[in-house]
């Protein structure tokens, strides 16, 4: 059991560090628990045999709602992070950050700020008095004073039915895009720019990048994000049959890949891949006696700049 934990931070993508970093200038015991093995969330990277597969996140881009100071100085200051200009579709120009060689890059300077505890799955939350008990994965207890909740709304709404049923219907609400990341090594070099960002008519592809080695060179290899649309249609699919599924489109859109062999494939499924509809800015993201918060894309918008000022947002609210 661990005691004395004035704010617990349930997850660790972007928000809940975001949480966390402001929390220090009020809060003494903080605390964050996390089911992965990394930090970071939606923003993140594998390793396999030298190349870095961005499956996360592709790129950062800047907020469309409300843009923050303290999140462009974060990008500024990081040495790991580029920007580049992509074409959209209807060859619309944007600017996006990336870190190299990856994007868990990013998070370099949040080691060793915080305190993290990964593997570490929150069960169930329960009130006790003025505290409250949080049941871990690893057969654990948590006691702690106040609470953000920094995870996909579907898993914030079932930890919370117990204790806040009234918000559980507003968070229900919140709908998230489905996306296949798929990483395609070939025999040689593919001729594709570096960055390329495009959607086509039949909404099929939506981003392609080269892959990255740990030197940041060009690989053999290219990832590939499909569309929602496409993600969809195709989630339920084992992920042989999505990579294969893939490659073909792959061959159709851009001819001359068919002239490279295919050494080896990857295919990560994300079932919560970005927010489509967020929370209403009329639902308050704590709870009226300010014991418990909500923070990340879906609290305030889709960009991972908006979750970086939700975990701000929620910690200043719960004061």
């Amino acid at each position: 059991m661990t005691n004395n934990i004035d704010l617990l931070v349930i997850g660790s993508g972007i928000s809940g560090l975001s949480a966390c970093m402001e929390a220090k200038k009020k809060f003494n015991n903080i605390l964050i628990i996390d089911k992965g093995f990394h930090i970071g969330g939606r923003i993140c990277s594998k390793n396999l045999n030298n190349i870095y597969f961005n499956h996360g996140a592709p790129f950062i881009c800047r907020s469309k709602i409300k843009k923050s100071l303290s999140f462009f100085n974060l990008l500024k200051h990081n040495k790991n992070i580029s920007r580049t200009v992509i074409k959209k579709n209807c060859n619309k120009s944007q600017i996006v950050y990336y870190p190299s060689p990856m994007m868990r890059s990013f998070f370099d300077d949040f080691n060793n700020k915080v305190i993290i505890k990964q593997k570490t799955k929150a069960i169930n939350i329960e009130r006790d008095g003025n505290f409250f008990t949080v049941n871990c994965s690893d057969n654990k207890f948590i006691i702690a004073k106040k609470i953000v909740l920094s995870v996909p709304a579907p898993q914030a709404s079932e930890l919370i039915q117990k204790i806040n049923p009234q918000i559980v219907n507003e968070i229900n609400k919140i709908k998230y895009s489905k996306c296949l990341a798929i990483l395609i090594a070939f025999d040689q070099k593919v001729d594709i720019p570096k960055y390329s960002f495009f959607e086509d008519e039949s909404g099929d592809l939506s981003t392609l990048f080269c892959g990255i080695t740990f030197s940041n060179y060009q690989t053999n290899s290219v990832v590939i994000r499909m569309s929602n649309k496409w993600s969809e249609i195709n989630f339920e699919y084992d992920k042989e049959i999505i990579i294969r599924k893939c490659l073909l489109l792959l061959s159709k859109k851009i001819t001359h890949f068919k002239k490279y062999n295919v050494n080896s494939t990857y295919c990560h499924k994300w079932r919560y891949s970005q927010v489509t509809n967020w929370l209403s800015p009329s639902i308050p993201n704590v709870s009226k006696d300010k014991s418990i918060g909500f923070a990340g894309d879906w609290t305030v918008g889709p960009t991972i700049e908006d979750a970086f000022i939700s975990g701000k947002k929620v910690v200043k609210n719960l004061l």
